[in-house]
């Protein structure tokens, strides 16, 4: 097959009609009813396959891929995957106790194998078939020699030295211990043997390698760091190989093999993972963009435009959105219902996504009432949209600095939002209907948005805006309120909602969390979950409990040694306090005793030296008897920060430094918090050989007087001849 007649071929094959993609996950290898025995090709086809055709255009079959080079397929040089599933905890289950097994072997003796019985079937039924990469799955992080989990195989065990670390006792902050690291040249080489032997077994139509499951794929990435060129190169080196392997493959057999990839939707973030986005798309190193289900950084339509820019096709990812249902459960606002999805769905295809990818979607009722792609049949159904639709995993979970590549403001039962008063916040919702088209043809559907408040009215009133246009409180209850949509504040497509609080009522208090360190002249122990210890401290008398507070003594014996403790939260807020009280015992340096404040933009280190106070980051320093209690407070407000003692304002600047750049990481540490550099509180010593003593007492971090924090913002769409929809059934993110 010549070189233009490859390309014409690939071209077609690539208009070809694919409006739903569905990864499947694979677990119907592994999750065979024990009681269902003895094994056939149609019962393992009846479990997540047979009634995919139809409405699934392409099916992405990945064979487990856990650990790396060990699939429930049978490929030269790599481990076959044969045990029964895990337990909880991937505790491997007594055989006589065992619901579910792994029909691997069985398959074989039938002379067949999962794979192959998904190809016939898909071809049969005019669907093509991709052979699933998990690019560094780590479901095998939950070894242990006494719990001896299968998904740590033969390859990760004999190799240990490729992985970010030996076991579990050694951890990374973004990234689990038994990821492989891909700056190891072997690693890569074992990556393009697999795709080899893969397109040299199978009559796959494409490969998909699925960088959700999991991104980090540097060590030194996931130790606080962003990737550097080299690591960039050889990633781009690695999958210029697979390509090569790719197309030789699909020219010797007279048909294209595609290339589909779940990527981060931002060219900023991928570098710093050392993906270079915007070479691979550029080269056609892949042929199909799509999300991954962890998080999205972008509008739909500036991923569709990033993607289009080189020639790619891009499919936005509609999976399971929201893991977490046991904070939505028994609420208003529950992303699993059929109206969250439609509304994805519509929002990506009008915004430019050439289809949708599925995932963690495998149940029956599922795939034939959720994965709807028909644009026309979409827009008539009642629809929910959530300013954040997808929340698997942290922006900054995979890389120290990620917050700073979003431009979609997060807003979740994990990430909560303070509307502090004074200090607007914006968001992004973006919606596929087209309001102003609907009633120009007479339709006029009822357009509300609703507004968990969680923790209820602090004294501040909420007020939204879009397009110039204030929307009207229509209902207020204890937790929820809800507000009317007018005609023309939503635009289809991206819309800037400004949420904002009025001033509050005189007597508000500020709202604050309990930190539990001798506030009120109550303490607890500093081994509350909620406080961590970062870095290890030689000195075993390094916290200690006096009565006018918290010791925490640096001895300075090492670089590492430094006392500290922290408080990482995860709500974001338009205005933070951070007040604490200190009294300085000694310190021979300017890091020694320190407050380091990070709000979830910017970050301030306070430091406490004889004689004055000094902040790191401003600059600014004055005199102080710092040998005395002094109330200090920091208040970050919109882009500006005040710096208070004793209730008066010292300095105020706009000059600020920002929590989520590499230079403000927090590094050395294993702790897997994710959010402890860019919003957190630090108490005690970032010196390794510098020494120094504080008490610590009442601390406090939180917002203003009549802040209003927000859970959750959604708007539904709803059209009066429909039924009410009912909830999904519980998911697993396999």
């Amino acid at each position: 097959m010549s070189e233009s007649e490859y390309a014409a071929a690939k071209a077609a094959m690539l208009a070809r009609p694919r409006k739903i993609m569905h990864n499947n996950d694979g677990c119907d290898v592994t999750s065979f009813k024990k009681k269902d025995l003895p094994v056939t090709v149609q019962k393992f086809l009846d479990l997540r396959t047979s009634y995919t055709a139809g409405i699934v255009d392409t099916i992405i079959y990945c064979p487990i891929s856990s650990g790396f080079g060990q699939f429930t397929v049978e490929l030269p040089g790599c481990d076959w995957l044969t045990t029964d599933p895990p337990g909880r905890n991937y505790r491997m289950i007594p055989e006589n106790e065992r619901v579910y097994i792994n029909i691997a072997e069985e398959l074989k003796e039938l002379g067949t194998d999962a794979l192959q019985e998904v190809i016939k079937f898909g071809h049969a039924h005019n669907q093509e078939v991709f052979f699933g990469f998990r690019v560094n799955d780590t479901h095998d992080c939950h070894y242990r020699p006494e719990n001896d989990c299968k998904f740590f195989n033969e390859w990760k065990r004999a190799r240990r030295h490729y992985l970010f670390c030996e076991d579990h006792t050694q951890n990374m902050v973004h990234g689990s211990w038994s990821c492989v690291d891909f700056a190891h040249p072997e690693v890569r080489r074992k990556q393009i043997d697999m795709v080899q032997a893969v397109v040299d077994k199978y009559d796959i139509d494409g490969i998909e390698f699925d960088f959700s499951r999991y991104l980090p794929k540097f060590k030194r990435v996931a130790a606080g760091d962003e990737a550097n060129q080299t690591e960039r190169d050889q990633l781009t080196g690695m999958f210029r190989e697979i390509r090569r392997v790719v197309d030789r493959k699909g020219r010797e057999r007279g048909r294209p093999i595609l290339i589909s990839m779940q990527l981060p939707d931002s060219v900023g973030y991928c570098r710093a993972n050392g993906i270079d986005l915007e070479v691979w798309l550029e080269e056609g190193l892949l042929d199909i963009m799509a999300l991954p289900d962890s998080f999205r950084l972008n509008t739909y339509a500036d991923g569709a435009a990033l993607a289009h820019k080189y020639g790619r096709l891009y499919y936005a990812q509609l999976g399971y959105p929201w893991p977490f249902e046991r904070e939505e459960r028994g609420t208003s606002m529950s992303r699993l219902q059929a109206p969250s999805y439609y509304a994805r769905a519509l929002a990506a295809l009008e915004s430019g996504a050439d289809g949708l990818l599925y995932a963690n979607i495998t149940e029956p009722g599922g795939v034939r009432n959720l994965m709807k792609s028909d644009v026309e049949w979409l827009k008539k159904q009642d629809k929910r949209y959530f300013i954040t639709d997808i929340g698997w995993e942290f922006i900054e979970g995979a890389l120290a600095s990620g917050e700073r590549y979003s431009n979609l403001p997060q807003l979740t039962w994990r990430r909560p939002r303070f509307i502090a008063p004074g200090v607007p916040q914006e968001f992004i919702l973006e919606i596929g209907d087209d309001l102003e088209a609907l009633a120009a043809a007479g339709k006029y559907p009822e357009v509300t948005a609703m507004v968990d408040l969680a923790s209820g009215h602090m004294g501040g009133k909420l007020s939204i805006a879009s397009n110039g246009l204030e929307w009207p409180r229509v209902a207020t209850g204890e937790r929820y309120e809800s507000f009317a949509v007018p005609a023309g504040a939503l635009k289809k497509g991206a819309n800037k909602l400004t949420l904002s609080v009025k001033p509050a009522a005189p007597g508000d208090t500020a709202l604050e969390c309990d930190l539990p360190l001798f506030k009120e002249n109550k303490t607890e122990p500093i081994a509350d979950s909620r406080w961590r210890k970062l870095f290890k401290s030689h000195n075993p008398e390094a916290f200690t409990q006096l009565p006018e507070g918290w010791r925490i003594a640096d001895t300075g014996l090492a670089e590492d040694d430094m006392a500290n403790v922290l408080y990482p939260f995860f709500f974001r807020a338009g205005a933070t306090v951070f007040d604490f009280e200190a009294q300085l015992i000694d310190s021979d340096d300017e890091r020694a005793v320190v407050a380091r404040v990070a709000d979830g933009a910017h970050v301030e280190i306070v430091s406490l030296l004889p004689g004055k106070v000094k902040l790191l980051y401003s600059g600014f320093e004055m005199p102080l008897d710092t040998k005395k209690f002094h109330r200090y407070r920091v208040l970050f407000y919109a882009d500006r920060m005040v710096f208070s003692v004793d209730g008066e304002e010292l300095f105020t600047t706009d000059k600020l430094t920002r929590s989520d750049i590499i230079e403000t990481v927090l590094k050395g540490h294993k702790d897997r918090y994710f959010c402890q550099n860019v919003s957190s509180m630090l108490m005690g010593s970032l010196s390794g050989k510098g020494s120094g003593t504080a008490v610590w007492r009442d601390v406090t971090v939180g917002s203003l007087p009549g802040s209003v924090e927000l859970r959750n913002f959604a708007v539904e769409v709803k059209f009066q001849d429909n039924a009410a929809s009912s909830p999904l059934r519980k998911a697993k993110k396999d």
